[in-house]
């Protein structure tokens, strides 16, 4: 990346990230598991439904629940972005530090993008930035963001890269030998209350874990983690009193599992791994979102061997299951390519519905678990295709959320991004609106 780009770079983040005083980003967990057929857990009742903007407040489109027609979010024209995407890769990457989101795409030569957000306004800061050339061979992106300071972790070829996005640094290398793409990423990103905690996979199923500091540079030497089997895709997860939870996919006898386990401020395991599935998982790719008391699990499953279904599980903050497994599509709908995100004191969750009885035609869909652990509301997004890959989200600490998506028409790919004001799916949550 030549000085110009770099200089590029900084001024999109830096307008981005200036839009709003709050530094409040949400980052962006042993008990009987059931067999997932229920669908909503904790108190039935719902709390004050929150009344849509009106007169010069009035967001362009409005999305309500479909089961009560309650305002949840809106969103004006300028929220909704698109561009041309790859066929080579599926996936965005976004992120957040409270006052602006960060997206990474792909454009149809495989070259690495980044789109600076800025919450509240829905522009974008600048024009899209080329971080790497085709040449490069950029892959998966993580993203994640401390006090203002983004860093990335991407795959060049079989090298794990990372960088902060601040216009000035060069990429370091992590390892050389990463794991082969078995289906997932292997390689995660967190940030937590002032560093970054890195995690990846090298050739021969090594687990890393590497701590960084909140300024992006490396602190302290790697550290190895055993596992009973070699991961194929991980997830970190910010846990209150300085923890980090660790989740990865892994296939036992051919069947797929997610594990979680707690790691402490040195990245030392705390206790033993526990599985939290009990139905094989269909996919290596899963996501974890995590919030103050708790953290949520989202993993595909096949019921029957045969339906695509979305699942959650909430891990509490010693790492353990503690309430059953909930479906987040019941049948006969099916669904995949799931994210979650921690939203007020619950979860907004993102996820590819697909054509199923009564259902005619895939769209992207948001639902959203409150602090009980129920699905309190859900929507559809917009028309989406089958494929495309797992979708990407993330919230402030307020009721701003960025979704991020694919989809492969016969047109061509696309690249999407969406930015909501959610108000009242944030009150459903057990959030609150100043």
């Amino acid at each position: 990346m030549g000085p110009t780009t770099a200089r590029r770079l900084c001024v999109a983040l830096v307008l981005a990230l200036s839009a709003c005083g709050d530094d409040g980003g949400s980052g962006g967990n042993t008990s009987a598991i059931s067999t997932g057929t229920e669908r909503d857990g904790g108190r039935a009742e719902d709390p004050p439904e929150v009344e849509a903007p009106t007169g010069a407040d009035a967001p362009d489109h409005e999305v309500r629940s479909e089961d009560a027609n309650a305002y949840l979010c809106g969103y004006d024209d300028e929220d909704a972005h698109d561009w041309p995407g790859s066929e080579r890769f599926g996936e965005v990457a976004v992120g957040n530090d409270g006052r602006g989101f960060a997206l990474a795409h792909h454009d149809p030569d495989g070259a690495l993008y980044l789109e600076a957000i800025e919450v509240g306004r829905g522009e974008l800061a600048q024009g899209s930035v080329r971080l790497h050339n085709p040449q490069d061979d950029p892959r998966d992106v993580a993203l994640a963001a401390v006090s203002g300071t983004f860093v990335m972790l991407l795959r060049s070829g079989g090298a794990l890269l990372l960088r902060t996005l601040d216009g000035e640094s060069e990429p370091e290398v992590l390892t050389d030998a990463l794991a082969a793409d078995r289906d997932g990423r292997p390689f995660a990103l967190v940030a937590q209350q002032d560093h970054f905690v890195a995690a990846w996979i090298e050739d021969g199923g090594a687990l890393r874990l590497q701590r960084l500091t909140g300024a992006g540079a490396l602190d302290g030497s790697p550290l190895s983690l055993p596992t009973e089997a070699t991961p194929q895709d991980l997830q970190l997860g910010r846990l209150d009193e300085g923890k980090t939870l660790l989740a990865y996919f892994e296939l036992d006898g051919g069947e797929g599992r997610v594990m979680a386990q707690v790691l402490d401020g040195a990245l030392a395991a705390q206790g033993d791994s526990v599985q939290v599935n009990q139905n094989a998982v269909a996919a290596a790719r899963f996501d974890l979102g995590a919030r103050r008391l708790s953290a949520g699990v989202l993993f595909h499953a096949q019921e029957g061997g045969v339906r695509d279904t979305v699942k959650y599980r909430r891990i509490d903050p010693d790492g353990q299951p503690s309430q059953p497994v909930l479906n987040v599509v019941n049948a006969p709908g099916r669904a995949r390519d799931g994210s979650i995100t921690a939203f007020g004191q619950g979860y907004a969750v993102a996820y590819r519905a697909l054509p199923s009885l009564g259902v005619d035609r895939p769209t992207l869909r948001i639902a959203f678990v409150n602090q009980f652990g129920r699905i309190v509301h859900e929507a559809e997004l917009g028309e989406t295709s089958e494929d495309g890959g797992r979708t990407s989200i993330t919230a402030t600490a307020g009721a701003e959320l960025l979704v991020g998506w694919t989809t492969r028409w016969p047109s061509g790919p696309r690249t999407h991004a969406l930015q909501l004001d959610c108000p009242g799916a944030l009150i459903l949550c057990g959030g609150s609106v100043e």
